[in-house]
């Protein structure tokens, strides 16, 4: 989502029900929580909708994803499940200590004396 003021909230929600609404997907304003931080009075660039079950959540997430609001917005999205386990990975991405040599797995192709 694109952060913006508060004051644009509202149309951010409509647009998300359109959406799915085109989509037969009852969502409604209550269902969408889009958090605002109080300090900027600015959204975080994120929204929550809750959905009716399981199966409309996935058809939604596959709607938003890669949806272009505009040339340089475009959503992504993911089901709870994954963003919890995203929220829980740590910060600084420390490279395995013993990561796998491509070469290897392709000896035998690039090996020239076999048929």
């Amino acid at each position: 989502m694109p952060k913006c003021e508060e004051s644009k909230v509202s149309k951010l929600k409509g647009l998300i029900i359109k959406t799915t609404t085109k989509q037969n997907l009852a969502v409604t304003e209550e269902s969408i929580d889009i958090p605002i931080d109080p300090t900027s009075n600015q959204t975080f660039g994120v929204a929550f909708i809750k959905m009716n079950n399981e199966e409309n959540a996935r058809i939604g997430a596959a709607l938003f994803d890669n949806f272009k609001l505009t040339k340089n917005n475009i959503f992504a999205t993911c089901l709870m499940p994954e963003f919890e386990r995203i929220m829980q990975t740590s910060e600084e991405f420390k490279m395995p200590a013993a990561a796998a040599d491509l070469r290897d797995l392709n000896a035998p192709i690039l090996d020239t004396k076999r048929e």
